[in-house]
C-alpha cells in the first residue's frame, strides 16, 4: 500500500509517493484530499531544492492545477499549471505544449484574456513547428474568441481568418463554420453588414 510506504520514505521517493496517492485519490474524484496530497508532495520537492527532478516537480504543479480546476478554483488552477508549464519548458518536455494548451483554455475560462493570447500564441508557434496545423487552428480560434471579449474586433478577425485556413485545409467543415459565425459577429461590432452578411451566410 503506497500509505504504508510514507514512513519508510524520503526525499524525492517521498514525494513521488504523495504524488501517485495524490493521482489515486483524485480518480476517485476527492479533490480536496487529492489537492492536499499534491501540495506536500510539491513543498517535498521544493525543499529538495536543486536535488529535485524538474519533472517530479512539474507533474505535482499540475496536480494541484487539475484538482483545483475540479474545486472550480479557475484562477489558482491557471496559476498552478503555469509553473508546471514554466518547468516543463526549461526541461524540453514533450508534456510541456499540451498542458501549455490546457493552461490557456483556463485562463479564458477565468477571464484572463490577454495571458490566453500570450498563452496560445506560444502554442501555435510550437504546433506550427512541429507541423501540426490542425492543432495550430485550435490556438488560433481559442486567440480570436480572446480578442473578441476584449473588443478588438480586428484582431480577432485577422486571427479567425487565420483558424479558419487551417480548418478549411483540414477539411474540418464544422469548425470552418464556427469560425464563420465568430466573424459575422466581428463585423457585427464593427458595423460592417455587408461582410457580416457574406460570413453569417457561409455559416
Amino acid at each position: 500500500m503506497l500509505w504504508e510506504r510514507i514512513p519508510e520514505t524520503q526525499g524525492v521517493d517521498r514525494a513521488s509517493t504523495y504524488y501517485e496517492l495524490s493521482a489515486r485519490i483524485y480518480a476517485r474524484g476527492q479533490y480536496d484530499e487529492a489537492l492536499a496530497l499534491a501540495e506536500t508532495a510539491r513543498d517535498i520537492y521544493s525543499e529538495l531544492g536543486v536535488a529535485a527532478p524538474r519533472e517530479g516537480l512539474a507533474q505535482a504543479y499540475s496536480a494541484i492545477g487539475y484538482n483545483l480546476n475540479q474545486l472550480k478554483r479557475m484562477s489558482e488552477a491557471a496559476s498552478a499549471m503555469s509553473k508546471a508549464v514554466e518547468l516543463l519548458r526549461e526541461n524540453k518536455s514533450p508534456m510541456a505544449l499540451e498542458l501549455a494548451c490546457t493552461l490557456g483554455e483556463w485562463w479564458y475560462s477565468s477571464k484572463e484574456y490577454s495571458k490566453t493570447i500570450e498563452c496560445m500564441e506560444e502554442c501555435a508557434r510550437e504546433h506550427l513547428v512541429d507541423g501540426n496545423e490542425l492543432g495550430a487552428a485550435n490556438d488560433f480560434y481559442l486567440i480570436g474568441c480572446a480578442w473578441r471579449e476584449l473588443k478588438e474586433y480586428k484582431s480577432a478577425i485577422e486571427t479567425f481568418v487565420e483558424a479558419r485556413s487551417y480548418f478549411k485545409a483540414a477539411h474540418e467543415v464544422i469548425q470552418v463554420a464556427r469560425c464563420d459565425q465568430k466573424l459575422a459577429h466581428c463585423y457585427v461590432e464593427l458595423g460592417n453588414a455587408e461582410e457580416a452578411l457574406r460570413y453569417a451566410q457561409k455559416s
